[in-house]
C-alpha cells in the first residue's frame, strides 16, 4: 500500500497542496521581483478586482444573450473565418461549447476578484490556468497561421492577444508579489 503525507497548513488542519508552488517561488524570488518590479506590471491588487469585474460582466452578458438566442447560437456571434465543408459540431453542441467555456470564464473570474479582494493568492490559480492554455492556443494557431499563410495578422486579433498576456503578466505579478512580498 502507498501512504501519501502532506504538510499541513499552519491556520488549518487540511492540506495545502500548493506549497509546493510557494516554495519554488521563494527560491526563485530575486528574478521574479525583478521582472514583476517592471513599472508597466506592478500594479495595486484592485487591478485583478477590476478585471475579474469586468470579465464577469462579459461572461454575464454572453451568457444571457446566448440562452436567449434558443437552442442554436444567434447569428450575431462569432463563429470563425474558416468554413468547413465538414461540420465537427452540431449548431445545438457548439451553443452548449460556448456556455460550458463561458461558465468557467464566470467562475475563474469571480476567484480573481475574489483572491484580489481577500488577499488570497492561491484563488488567482485557476484564471491563470485557464488563460496560460487560452495563450498556447493562441500561439499555436499564429504559428500554424504563419506557416500556413504568412505573416498576415489581423489588428484586432493582434491587439487582444497584447492585453491577454499583459493582463496575464499582471495578475501572475500580483500573484508572486503576495507570495513572496513586495
Amino acid at each position: 500500500m502507498f501512504s501519501f503525507k502532506f504538510k499541513m497548513c499552519r491556520s488549518s488542519r487540511f492540506p495545502n497542496p500548493f506549497q509546493f508552488l510557494a516554495a519554488s517561488l521563494r527560491r526563485d524570488q530575486s528574478a521574479l521581483k525583478k521582472a514583476c518590479h517592471f513599472p508597466l506590471l506592478d500594479l495595486c491588487n484592485m487591478y485583478g478586482a477590476f478585471v475579474g469585474l469586468l470579465g464577469m460582466g462579459v461572461c454575464l452578458y454572453d451568457m444571457l444573450k446566448i440562452v436567449q438566442g434558443g437552442r442554436t447560437l444567434p447569428c450575431s456571434f462569432y463563429r470563425g473565418k474558416i468554413d468547413l465543408h465538414i461540420k465537427c459540431l452540431t449548431p445545438e453542441h457548439e451553443r452548449d461549447c460556448k456556455l460550458i467555456n463561458l461558465v468557467l470564464s464566470f467562475q475563474s473570474y469571480a476567484l480573481l476578484v475574489a483572491g484580489s479582494t481577500m488577499r488570497n493568492p492561491y484563488l488567482f490559480l485557476p484564471w491563470l490556468a485557464l488563460y496560460a492554455l487560452v495563450i498556447a492556443g493562441d500561439m499555436t494557431v499564429v504559428t500554424i497561421q504563419l506557416f500556413k499563410e504568412g505573416i498576415d495578422f489581423e489588428k484586432r486579433f493582434l491587439i487582444s492577444s497584447i492585453v491577454l498576456i499583459y493582463n496575464w503578466l499582471a495578475i501572475f505579478c500580483m500573484f508572486v508579489h503576495m507570495n513572496v512580498g513586495r
